[in-house]
């Protein structure tokens, strides 16, 4: 007996099973840390792993701050958020287009526009330039 051929249409809908299954799995893990950040302090907490570049050398890293800033953000104090790191908060717009590009369909002509826009060399290499500028910059002042 012969294997039915997979239509396009029986492939998108693997697709859309499989994103399904992944976004679900994102947005569970994500609320399991944002309880955890909202209940818990990271600046008073020992759960929280250090970072280790700032253990072993005594500066910054660009993701420092990250834990706290995300548990102010949690708690609407925007001010210490920024105070503890500005460019996870910055770059917090950047990060939502992202994901909810992620999610629009594959063939989606706006969605491959978004996505060419916000993935693309050009964009990387700004980014890239900016988190090194950002610390160098929190590491001298």
């Amino acid at each position: 007996m012969k294997k039915a051929k997979k239509t396009p249409a029986m492939k998108q809908h693997r697709m859309t099973k499989t994103k399904i299954i992944k976004w679900s799995l994102v947005v569970a893990a994500v609320l399991a840390l944002a309880f955890t950040y909202r209940l818990f302090d990271p600046a008073h907490s020992s759960y929280y792993p250090k970072c280790p570049f700032k253990v072993i050398t005594g500066y910054h890293c660009p993701l420092c701050g990250s834990q706290q800033a995300i548990h102010h953000l949690l708690h609407w104090e925007w001010s210490h958020a920024i105070g503890a790191n500005l460019l996870l908060v910055l770059t917090l717009p950047y990060i939502l287009t992202a994901i909810v590009v992620d999610a629009l369909p594959p063939h989606h002509k706006q969605a491959q526009r978004w996505r060419k826009w916000l993935f693309g060399k050009p964009t990387l290499w700004i980014m890239a330039g900016v988190v090194i500028l950002f610390w160098i910059v929190r590491n001298i002042y």
